[in-house]
């Protein structure tokens, strides 16, 4: 059994796009974990690349902080009060939405990229080669 406190969900506008807390992979979307401790957290999202034609996007990353129950200064009352709070009341989780930016394709639709068809060729030849 963990410690009770505020949980942290974090949720983003890309359902396939990584997560990580911390450093550590928490999810693809939508990412809920347990009570971990006070203080700031760094969150990352990783959007995924969906062609060969979109540009590589770029990570977004946040911070969010978990703020305590009490203050430092009442201790040693502050256990008293934490108790009495979470008898009354469960702390709610600590919400993150991530908005990603849309993915940009640095080709305009329909075009080739310069050179395609030598590239082509080069292809061709190694593979007859092999």
């Amino acid at each position: 059994m963990g410690c009770a406190g505020p949980g942290l969900r974090v949720d983003t506008d890309a359902p396939d796009a990584a997560l990580y807390v911390d450093g550590q992979l928490a999810g693809q979307g939508i990412a809920e974990l347990p009570f971990r401790f006070y203080g700031a957290s760094s969150i990352t999202a990783v959007p995924v690349r969906r062609s060969l034609l979109e540009d590589v996007p770029a990570p977004v990353r946040t911070r969010v902080q978990t703020d305590a129950p009490a203050p430092q200064w009442l201790f040693p009352l502050d256990f008293f009060v934490e108790v009495l709070r979470r008898g009354f009341a469960s702390a709610p989780p600590v919400d993150a939405m991530i908005e990603l930016p849309p993915a940009t394709t640095s080709l305009a639709s329909g075009t080739r990229p310069a050179r395609a068809s030598e590239m082509r060729a080069r292809a061709e030849a190694a593979q007859r080669e092999r």
